[in-house]
């Protein structure tokens, strides 16, 4: 009788395991996201809105509508043409990335390139450009804001061996530095581009890698700081959006919208209306 009631107390154990190994699975799934989203009528944006012209605060605003920038737009063209309602969620960069990637939010927009470890991990959508098509204005794209008067002293990327640069980590700056860079060089990682502006002007760090469109609204603020002679080699092809690894259709409706803002010619508008709003907030952005 014992040995009777032990194998059912077994058997019952063993059911016991499998449903719960399978409920661990089940969560363990992603859900579709695209399904999700339009069942719950609005889809969810995660950015860092610390890099004009693409996302920034402006501060007469409140909530959500505070941020604003040509990131924002796009987000707000791929609600619509999926026909759902946005909400924006702040975050630093690193978070907004992780965030995407777990399914915490639907998708994330900053500004990204597509690294190889982006497309290994994350859904990478197609490329936007902000620019008009065959256009160079010959500007650098990613250079090192140094402290002022010490722009000369960085011509080359030897001129920064031995020094400590402060970097978003995940980020394409970060690649550019590791690679480009003498290898003794110190990356001190950061969380938003508002903390290395200030470790630079405090000089608790020689530089921050950043991106040149972005570096000029934060050089015309504060002057303690300039940008370096120095610029990385890079050549973009756009930037994309990222969502959770397995979300296809997501992603694929998100290409749509992408792709038909492009044949529509929007980014350039955007792009251009967002410098000259984040020049009527004081802050200066390269045309």
């Amino acid at each position: 009788m014992k040995k009777l009631f032990a194998f059912a107390l077994a058997a019952l154990m063993s059911l016991s395991m499998v449903a719960c190994s399978s409920e661990e699975n089940s969560e363990n799934q992603a859900a579709n996201k695209l399904e999700e989203v339009m069942q719950k009528g609005y889809i969810t944006v995660a950015v860092s809105p610390d890099f004009a012209p693409n996302e920034f605060l402006d501060p007469n605003k409140e909530g959500q509508e505070a941020v604003v920038g040509c990131d924002i737009e796009l987000a707000k063209y791929i609600a619509e043409y999926i026909g759902v309602e946005l909400k924006i969620e702040q975050m630093d960069f690193q978070t907004c990335q992780a965030a995407a990637s777990t399914g915490k939010v639907d998708f994330s927009l900053n500004g990204y390139a597509k690294l190889p470890e982006r497309e290994e991990n994350m859904e990478c959508s197609v490329y936007y450009n902000w620019d008009a098509p065959d256009v160079d204005d010959g500007l650098p794209e990613h250079i090192v804001i140094v402290p002022a008067g010490t722009e000369e002293n960085y011509k080359t990327a030897e001129d920064f061996a031995g020094k400590t640069l402060a970097v978003q980590n995940g980020s394409l700056q970060y690649n550019l530095a590791v690679e480009q860079l003498p290898s003794d060089v110190q990356l001190e990682y950061i969380t938003s581009l508002n903390d290395g502006i200030m470790m630079v002007a405090t000089g608790k760090v020689d530089g921050l890698v950043c991106a040149y469109d972005t570096a000029i609204g934060y050089c015309d603020n504060y002057d303690e700081i300039g940008i370096s002679v120095f610029e990385f080699e890079y050549g973009s092809e756009g930037t994309i959006a990222i969502a959770q690894k397995g979300q296809t259709e997501l992603m694929a409706k998100i290409n749509e919208a992408i792709e038909k803002a492009t044949a529509e010619g929007l980014f350039p508008q955007w792009k251009a209306d967002a410098m000259e709003y984040a020049k009527s907030l004081g802050i200066d952005v390269e045309e």
